[in-house]
């Protein structure tokens, strides 16, 4: 009786013992409490993506407005653009268009104190002397100018190319003046403006400090205009354009013939009023 109690009891202890052993067992099903769940971690990650679409989509919609903007400035500078172009056109076309006087006697330029019509003073350029040495010309020394009237007026359609060259030339467009003055001279060689336009085309170069083809140009207007009455100017900016190009001894020369020749004309007493500067 006694070992059949020592057998339940051994056989009671081995059941609790495989009970608890169980118990002790986590079934492969189961889950941690500390593990994250894939279904908040896939919705964290969609939500995360959403949040980058959504930045990179703002910065795309600032990105072209932006661009947008930029591009309307440049439309309406540009038509701005056209628009001053119009206006320049429709301007050259009335002035083409409409005869226009200029002023009695054509005068040249203002001579400041310094060296010319140049602005800041032609006496500060460097250019290289004219290979010639600058000798002044000999040719029709002894013509004195008449006031160009042995020679015919331009036509209206030359008087009007001519007007419209010298305004250019006075607005400071020396390219499409230039053009227009050497149009001018190509067709209307021999008419009482043709000394004038010579001229203005030395001008031209003188006032870009070109002066080596500016005494080239004023030459042209003593030797083929000589008896006109831009000569004793020709003579005058001569005179500048050598003190110009550091040839003293040439400008003086120039100062001298004007003096000689021409010792009423206007140019004449500027001369002598700046023969110390040269």
């Amino acid at each position: 009786m006694r070992a059949g109690r020592i057998g339940g009891c051994l056989l009671a202890t081995v059941l609790l013992g495989l009970v608890s052993g169980c118990a002790g067992v986590r079934s492969p099903f189961s889950r941690s409490p500390a593990e994250p769940d894939s279904t908040a971690i896939r919705a964290r990650l969609q939500e995360e993506r959403l949040d980058r679409l959504e930045q990179a989509s703002a910065e795309q919609g600032r990105l072209l407005r932006r661009m947008s903007a930029e591009q309307s400035a440049q439309l309406e500078t540009l038509l701005a653009e056209v628009r001053a172009l119009g206006e320049r056109l429709t301007t050259i076309e009335r002035r083409v268009s409409t005869p226009r006087r200029e002023p009695e006697g054509y005068p040249t330029p203002p001579v400041d104190a310094g060296a010319g019509a140049v602005p800041g003073g032609a006496s500060d350029a460097r250019i290289e002397a004219p290979p010639d040495g600058g000798a002044p010309p000999v040719a029709n020394e002894s013509v004195a100018p008449s006031g160009g009237a042995e020679l015919p007026d331009p036509s209206e359609e030359g008087t009007q190319l001519y007007q419209a060259a010298y305004q250019e030339l006075m607005e400071d467009n020396y390219q499409l003046a230039l053009s227009d003055l050497r149009v001018f001279l190509e067709r209307f060689p021999r008419t009482r403006l043709s000394d004038n336009a010579q001229y203005w085309i030395g001008e031209v170069y003188y006032e870009q400090k070109q002066f080596s083809v500016a005494v080239d140009e004023f030459r042209r207007v003593i030797d083929e205009y000589p008896d006109q009455d831009k000569v004793p100017a020709a003579y005058y900016k001569l005179a500048l354009s050598f003190r110009a190009l550091r040839d003293p001894a040439t400008a003086r020369r120039y100062l001298d013939l004007l003096t000689t020749r021409y010792p009423d004309s206007r140019e004449a007493q500027l001369a002598k009023e700046r023969r110390s500067e040269f």
